[in-house]
């Protein structure tokens, strides 16, 4: 068995003891899906045409959007400003972003971590006032990231053994949209590899584009930003690459706590509590 397909069963096998998750709040498909903090509404894309979902919702800004040579990961708010974030080694500090199928520049890049042989990987845009309205927060095909359980975190790693699931547009990968939403299984940190901080593994596929991809829970929960595929020296029993992924957890607390130089020059602090903005559950995600 090839490994792709070896974590494709187990993947199933994993999904198949999970219940099926409604759609957020009661809301049926086409429904606007309100954001906390600034005043906007996004258009939820998961409109079923037939028997398939549709998720690419071309012309927004959301989880698995292409950006540059690398993916968009999940939206977040401090309660005034939107952010989306990437993997940090694809930007620099200030750099305009821009999308397929959307006009002009859209946010700037605002922070981003040292992003040094995959660790403290991530970085964040302010998406512009007048771009919000293009904001979607739901994730390319696989829908979500949502708290499995209303009251619960939104946003945690995964255990071992559990799987995950991501959306990106690595090259020779995901250059069509049946191949752009892949699925992984979640690895032990073995003690003989120095792994990098604040990042976990899974068995996965990806290629040069997919850095930045959003990785979710098949729960639902946000768990991390692809940033590379471990070295060929890390030899681990796998049934496919090994992919190792920034915490978006950490991320999060790092755009908290990051400087940023403002307009006028000024080292200006995000200073309030950083959310995730969840994105809405379909009942299918084919």
């Amino acid at each position: 068995m090839r490994g792709v397909e070896a974590v494709t069963l187990l993947l199933a096998l994993s999904l198949a003891t999970l219940p099926v998750a409604p759609h957020a709040h009661g809301m049926a498909p086409g429904t606007p899906v309100p954001l906390p903090g600034p005043t906007l509404h996004a258009v939820d894309c998961s409109a079923k045409a037939g028997a398939q979902v549709n998720l690419s919702c071309d012309g927004t800004i959301r989880p698995g959007t292409r950006a540059g040579g690398c993916t968009l990961a999940f939206v977040v708010t401090d309660g005034t400003e939107l952010y989306i974030a990437t993997a940090g080694h694809c930007v620099e500090i200030g750099e305009r972003l821009t999308v397929p199928g959307i006009e002009g520049e859209l946010g700037t890049v605002v922070a981003k971590g040292r992003s040094k042989s995959c660790a403290d990987d991530w970085a964040f845009y302010r998406l512009d006032p007048e771009h919000r309205p293009l904001v979607l927060p739901t994730m390319a095909r696989w829908a979500g990231p949502q708290a499995p359980v209303p009251g619960t975190s939104p946003v945690r790693e995964p255990l071992p053994g559990e799987a995950v699931l991501h959306y990106g547009h690595g090259q020779g990968l995901g250059e069509e949209e049946t191949t752009r939403g892949r699925a992984g299984i979640a690895l032990p940190r073995d003690g003989a590899i120095s792994w990098p901080n604040a990042t976990f593994p899974f068995a996965g596929s990806i290629g040069p584009g997919d850095s930045g991809s959003p990785v979710r829970l098949s729960t639902g929960e946000a768990a991390g930003i692809v940033v590379c595929q471990a070295p060929e020296q890390h030899e681990v029993e796998s049934p496919a690459d090994l992919v190792v992924a920034t915490s978006f957890q950490v991320a999060m607390e790092g755009l908290q706590a990051v400087s940023w130089r403002g307009p006028e020059g000024l080292a200006t602090a995000i200073g309030e509590a950083v959310h995730l903005v969840q994105g809405a559950h379909v009942a299918a995600a084919t």
